[in-house]
């Protein structure tokens, strides 16, 4: 019965603390995700400005 006071006293804290967690992980894997796009457009952008330099009568 203690165990259920204790977490019917703490079920708001541990529920802010459980959102709270969700809620950076969400952003974690949103800014890895568009850390992803980025580097990706910065790999095409390399790819089509070294073509570029190198054979500009294309």
């Amino acid at each position: 019965m203690l165990v259920n006071r204790i977490l019917c006293d703490y079920s708001p804290v541990l529920q802010k603390m459980l959102v709270s967690l969700y809620k950076f992980k969400i952003i974690k894997l949103v800014l890895r995700n568009m850390w992803g796009m980025f580097v990706r457009m910065n790999a095409e952008l390399l790819k089509v400005g070294y073509l570029v330099l190198c054979f500009p009568d294309i």
